[in-house]
């Protein structure tokens, strides 16, 4: 930075003309930045301090050439290949526009007649200046309303949508937003022919898809790399200016199922937005008036993400909107389709480097030692690009972490180079600090205690033992229990069991109540059993897999393989047997116990209330069991069918179930952690902002959490880990007592001189 003699202020800047103003300001801010004088900055350009300073003023419209020659005069050479000079074209060519339009009305003969009066002569500065003011736009000009308008219905969804992250770590946590970088998505992701460059930063992100012009606008990058931050502050950016008459509504794609198509995709849209239709908002889409940002497409099913690409690609072709994903996803999902959207344009976020970093780290810091200490490590991180430290600070979530701990916390930064750090120890460091010790502070004191915390470490700790990648969900919240899984030849054995005894349940039920003559099994008893056993089967081995998303369903095929419908089939053939074939005392006896359990049971699994604790919930599975108890003591020859099949129910479906097996199997571990107080832990960690719960749906919102969580010993493993401590140490001091006698009996036996 030059250190000559302080210059004179600099000239307010004009906003008659808009663009010229806003590129006036953004040269001004792009000097500042570079800590040049006007006096260097004309040794670097061969260009007058006059010109120069004109050029900033609005007032004139300078030469390409001049601003061009600032912008290489004031970035460093190792990040011109990096300068988006198409951004500052576009930036100069709507102030041309805006100039020309300002100097064709100022042609346009007045309707006032000409006074006599003779006005002193002015600079031609300053005529210029009044006549750009006296022709700028009648609706650039001030209006003041005469009262308040109210936002619409549309508006407001688009507000709330947009609503700022509240998490202590996100990039726009702090006073000064995280320099977040992107780059263009190659020709082979995107459907656009043009070579216009959109690469910026996070500041400039509304200019960009001005520039962008596309159908589509993707934002890709890997997980945690602030995508949907950079959506937010991109639809923040187009409703407070309102350039366009498009309203930006952010909504997750999470819950949408890709290949009900494009009709089921704008019913989703609309159920986010209120009191609209699917037929209202394609009226918006085809006016022009909504602009939709989803967010979450690599949260999608696999066989789901084709058919969603497809539907969007029809979407393009009738409107605007822009799709957040991860980079990898998207990409083969493309590769596999062979498809791009139509007009389709996107860039794909950098990973963070030390340039990015200085400046927003360690800003805030009043010890001279920390801010030396951090130099360092941003040092270290720009020598050393592959370092553990560099692969962590390059991650925006972990880069906020390592902010709270080491700037605004008392840590030390040099534990970041240290020579043992790895970036699994890094990692474990920054989110055991967030999980620990920050956000337990920010909690209220009423709200928070240590046997909630303990519940909610269980919680997220089974939620990590589930979840194997962040794109598949755990669904339903009884699979989060621990339980053991059930093998292929135990769902045999039962399918088998229940098939005998509802046959001997048939044949019994079919004998005369007379004589007491057993009748022959006849083909539909033989059927019916057979139906009873395969659909037990059905029911044991689907509900052996935890991790399947399991999304609502709709239209018959939906209903046909829903979980309820599978329940009635085990169901209905046993309560139509035993009705048949009874006697009316039987048949109305279990044939209304059969068909209330199935109403429970059909109740307890299609209401769908995993994700919450509800009265329903708890009544249905009460209701479950007493019918359950109720069947087990009415049968006297149904007995080992109902039995059966009624712990079947319970072991299945209920939550309660679950929860008293896994503590059982725990020795008493997962006790406190009830279903109600399992469900408040993970609305509470829903709005800590560490995992996404939609629905019935759980996923962690950072890789670097779901690891950690990972790490935490859940109570089965912890005391197994216990037993085998106890059984090592056991075994050792055997071993330990035993090596004692033989050393006293050898140090006991005479020498062999002296024998």
């Amino acid at each position: 930075m030059s250190q000559g003699r302080r210059g004179r202020p600099e000239r307010p800047v004009t906003t008659s003309v808009p663009a010229m103003a806003e590129l006036a300001h953004h040269l001004r801010e792009l000097r500042r930045r570079a800590g040049l004088t006007l006096e260097d900055l004309a040794k670097a350009t061969y260009r007058s301090k006059a010109s120069l300073s004109a050029a900033t003023t609005g007032r004139v419209l300078p030469r390409w050439e001049l601003v061009e020659d600032w912008v290489k005069a004031c970035t460093p050479e190792e990040d011109l290949t990096q300068t988006n000079f198409d951004l500052w074209e576009d930036r100069y060519i709507r102030a041309r526009e805006q100039h020309a339009a300002a100097r064709a009305r100022l042609r346009q003969p007045s309707g006032s007649s000409r006074t006599n009066q003779v006005s002193a002569p002015a600079s031609p500065h300053r005529r210029q200046e009044r006549q750009l003011q006296a022709s700028a736009e009648p609706d650039r000009a001030p209006v003041k309303p005469d009262a308040p308008v109210m936002p619409s219905a549309l508006e407001r969804d688009a507000w709330r949508s947009l609503a700022p992250d509240s998490r202590a770590w996100s990039a726009a946590a702090h006073p000064s937003a995280l320099k977040i970088r992107y780059e263009t998505v190659g020709s082979d992701l995107v459907d656009s022919v043009g070579g216009t460059s959109l690469a910026g930063h996070y500041g400039i992100i509304g200019e960009i898809f001005r520039l962008a012009h596309a159908r589509c606008m993707l934002i890709l990058g890997p997980a945690g790399s602030g995508k949907t931050q950079l959506a937010r502050h991109l639809g923040t950016g187009l409703l407070s200016a309102r350039d366009s008459e498009a309203v930006p509504v952010l909504l997750s794609l999470r819950g949408w199922r890709g290949s009900f198509g494009l009709d089921d995709l704008l019913g989703f849209l609309a159920g986010s937005l209120t009191d609209a239709s699917p037929s209202e908002v394609r009226a918006l889409l085809g006016r022009g008036e909504l602009l939709p940002m989803f967010d979450d497409f690599d949260t999608l099913a696999a066989g789901d993400r084709l058919p969603a690409l497809q539907a969007l690609n029809l979407l393009a072709q009738q409107t605007s909107f822009v799709l957040i994903s991860n980079d990898d996803v998207y990409t083969s999902t493309v590769v596999d389709s062979d498809m791009v959207i139509t007009g389709s344009v996107g860039i794909k976020l950098c990973p963070l480097t030390g340039r990015d970093l200085d400046g927003w780290i360690q800003r805030g810091i009043r010890s001279e030692s920390k801010s030396l200490a951090w130099q360092s490590v941003l040092d270290h991180v720009s020598a050393h690009p592959h370092a553990p430290v560099a692969a962590v600070l390059a991650d925006p979530m972990l880069a906020g972490a390592a902010r709270l701990l080491y700037t605004d916390g008392r840590a030390d930064p040099s534990e970041l180079i240290a020579p043992d750090a790895t970036r699994a120890a890094l990692e474990h460091r920054l989110v055991a600090y967030l999980v620990n010790t920050h956000i337990p502070r920010r909690q209220s004191p009423e709200g928070h205690s240590p046997g909630a915390a303990r519940r909610q470490q269980l919680a997220l700790s089974m939620l990590a033992s589930r979840q194997h990648d962040l794109s598949i969900p755990v669904s339903t919240r009884s699979s989060l229990y621990p339980r053991p899984p059930i093998r292929r030849w135990w769902a045999l054995v039962t399918a088998f069991l229940l098939f005998l005894g509802c046959l001997q349940a048939i044949s019994v039920l079919s004998s005369d109540p007379v004589t007491g003559a057993d009748s022959s099994v006849s083909l539909e008893s033989l059927f019916i059993a057979a139906i009873i056993g395969c659909g037990c089967y059905a029911w044991l081995r689907r509900t052996d897999n935890p991790s399947r998303p399991r999304l609502p369903r709709s239209g018959v095929w939906g209903a046909l393989c829903s979980r309820a419908t599978l329940l009635t089939l085990v169901l209905c053939p046993i309560a139509l047997s035993i009705v048949a074939n009874g006697t009316p005392s039987q048949s109305a006896g279990y044939g209304l116990v059969m068909f209330t359990t199935g109403c429970a049971g059909f109740i307890l699994v299609h209401a769908r209330w995993g994700a919450r604790s509800t009265t329903g919930r708890m009544l249905a599975e009460l209701l479950l069991g007493h019918l359950v108890l109720y069947a087990a003591a009415l049968g006297e020859i149904a007995l080992m069918p109902l039995s059966l099949l009624g712990t079947l129910l319970m072991g299945t479906t209920t939550v309660h179930w679950k929860w008293l097996r896994a503590s059982i199997r725990s020795r008493l571990a997962w006790l406190p952690l009830t279903p109600g107080r399992l469900a408040a832990s993970v609305d509470t960690a829903s709005q800590q902002g560490m995992i996404h719960r939609d629905h019935d749906h759980y996923t962690f919102t950072h890789h670097a959490l779901l690891h950690f969580y990972r790490t935490i010993s859940t109570p089965a493993e912890t005391q197994r880990t216990r037993d085998q401590n106890t059984i090592t140490t056991l075994w050792r001091n055997t071993q330990g007592q035993h090596h004692t006698e033989q050393t006293k009996r050898t140090d006991s036996r005479p020498p062999e001189g002296l024998q």
